[in-house]
């Protein structure tokens, strides 16, 4: 019995990868709310649904996407968030709510070798002209508040310390 349901679920995988192949959204699309009875949260069928709409070039892939990242996030699954997050940057780069929402949850993930980085591209960005001061002080205030809301000063000190670190520069 538990082979046959591993064995429909791998023919689904292989389906849907056809349907997608044949531009049919809404059939994947429903193949993959038949696969998501076995997927072992909300997040993961998102993040599903996102990953069908992207290979269909469907706009909509975004919100999945943010979706699915904001349940990683509330869950505390950093690791998750951040994949979602850099993902979504590297497809919509000028997003600047997903690049502050990816700087906390660098900062929330312990990640602090890939928040200094994040951090001095947006800054480098900045001091080129690819990244206006505005957008720039946007991203860095969203991801302010957003730690504010957590007791742990020390990842709030991070976003503190660079904001003032990056006004000498």
């Amino acid at each position: 019995m538990i082979e046959q349901e591993i064995q429909g679920a791998s023919v689904a995988w292989f389906k849907i990868a056809e349907l997608i192949a044949r531009r049919e959204r809404e059939k994947a699309l429903g193949v993959c709310r038949l696969l998501a009875h076995s997927f072992p949260d909300r997040a993961y069928e998102l993040q599903l649904e996102g990953d069908i709409l992207w290979a269909l070039e469907d706009t909509l892939a975004k919100d999945r996407y943010t979706q699915a990242a904001q349940l990683y996030e509330h869950n505390e699954r950093w690791v998750e968030a951040i994949a979602l997050y850099e993902h979504i940057t590297t497809i919509y780069p000028i997003d600047y709510t997903a690049l502050a929402d990816l700087l906390f949850c660098y900062a929330m993930g312990n990640a602090y070798d890939l928040f200094t980085t994040l951090c001095n591209t947006l800054l480098h960005k900045t001091q080129t002209g690819m990244l206006s001061d505005t957008n720039y002080t946007t991203i860095m205030h969203q991801a302010q508040e957003k730690l504010q809301k957590y007791p742990t000063s020390q990842h709030t000190a991070w976003v503190n310390d660079f904001i003032l670190w990056a006004a000498t520069k």
